[in-house]
This record gives C-alpha cells, sequence and structure tokens, in this order.
C-alpha cells in the first residue's frame, strides 16, 4: 500500500494519506500540475498556498531558502511534530506553494507513514486536510469523502497518530525570540512559552 502510494507521488500523482494530526491530500513539491490538480480536487482556488512536510531533516534544503536562530530553536523542541514553521521559500517551488511574501508552510512530520512517503518519493510533499472546502477535516479513513477519494489516484487508508482532530500549531519567527502565532493546534501556546519565546497573537 505505501510503497504504491510512493510510486503514484514519484509519477506526479495525487494521494490522500495520514499524518500525525488529520489526513492529508498531496503531492510531491516538483509537479506543479499535481499541486494544481490538488487544488481542483479540493475545490479551492489556488490563492492560498498548501502547507508542505518534510520526512527529514535533509530534505529542509529542498523547501526552505533559509532560516535564523529562532527557527532552528523551535525545530530542535518540536520537530518532527505539530508545529508547521511559515519559512523563506525556494524560488524554484510551484507557485501555489508561496506566499505572497514568499514564505512556506513547513512542517517535519512525525507520522511514520507519511515519513516514508516523503523519504521515497524523494522530496517534500504537499499536505492539506483531505476535505473539500467547506466541510470538515477527518482523523479516520472512514470519514474521507468518497467524492474526494475518487478525484486522487491513491488512498493510504492507515491511523493518523493524533486522534484530537486539531491541525498543526502555525507559526512565524520575528526575530529575537519572539514569534507570530498564526494558528494554535497540535502544539499550544504555553508549550511554545515553555520554550522562552514570547508570542505575539496579534
Amino acid at each position: 500500500m505505501l510503497a504504491e502510494a510512493a510510486k503514484i507521488l514519484r509519477r506526479g500523482g495525487v494521494v490522500i494519506y495520514p499524518t500525525e494530526t488529520l489526513f492529508a491530500i498531496g503531492c510531491s513539491v516538483r509537479y506543479e500540475s499535481a499541486v494544481r490538480r490538488v487544488a481542483a480536487c479540493k475545490g479551492r482556488g489556488e490563492a492560498k498556498p498548501f502547507p508542505l512536510i518534510i520526512g527529514s531533516r535533509e530534505q529542509l534544503h529542498q523547501a526552505a531558502a533559509g532560516y535564523g536562530d529562532d527557527a532552528t530553536r523551535l525545530m530542535e523542541a518540536f520537530w518532527p511534530g505539530g508545529l508547521s514553521l511559515l519559512l523563506p521559500a525556494r524560488s524554484d517551488l510551484p507557485s501555489g506553494l508561496i506566499s505572497r511574501e514568499g514564505l512556506i508552510s513547513l512542517r517535519w512530520t512525525s507520522h511514520p507513514d507519511a515519513q516514508f512517503l516523503c523519504r521515497e518519493c524523494g522530496s517534500p510533499l504537499v499536505a492539506t486536510s483531505a476535505n473539500t472546502s467547506g466541510q470538515p477535516a477527518v482523523t479516520r479513513s472512514e470519514d474521507l469523502e468518497p467524492e474526494l477519494t475518487s478525484l486522487a489516484d491513491g488512498v493510504v487508508r492507515r491511523p493518523c497518530s493524533d486522534h484530537s482532530g486539531q491541525p498543526s500549531t502555525m507559526v512565524r519567527t520575528l526575530g529575537g525570540g519572539r514569534l507570530r502565532l498564526i494558528r494554535e493546534g497540535a502544539i499550544s501556546a504555553r508549550r511554545l512559552r515553555g520554550e522562552g519565546f514570547v508570542l505575539d497573537t496579534d
């Protein structure tokens, strides 16, 4: 099941798979056409960039153009796990993954299946929630929308690691130990403060 899903991803296909937080629908970042397909599957415009996951620290450079000391501290404290960092994007990534500010949302997934897919695919993966726009995200394979699964090239029906239903927490480093908390989820604001960061939630 996993090996076949990895083959699909390497060929530029779209797969639904479990992560530590929610089921995701995604593709390799190497195929802009696949990124557009993911947007079409979700019924969502391409203006809002998709989040990405990596399967190892070594894959970080395939998506991010650079990062500072605060980002390094966050990676060491919370990766692999449910913390997404907004980081400067590589210029050669598909446009559907990069914000107007030139940033990507990236995390090192802790789910063993998602890690395997990233490593076997040889690239970071798009990891947007596996639901059509306006519908709830899901943590169980039996709750996946049949219409959505029919549009994907493969579905990995294995459990998510965390059934809380919370997405990853998303932050942006501001320098000097300050963070902008964009979305609180799997990693609480309390845990971020516990690592000595000051949160800007405006």
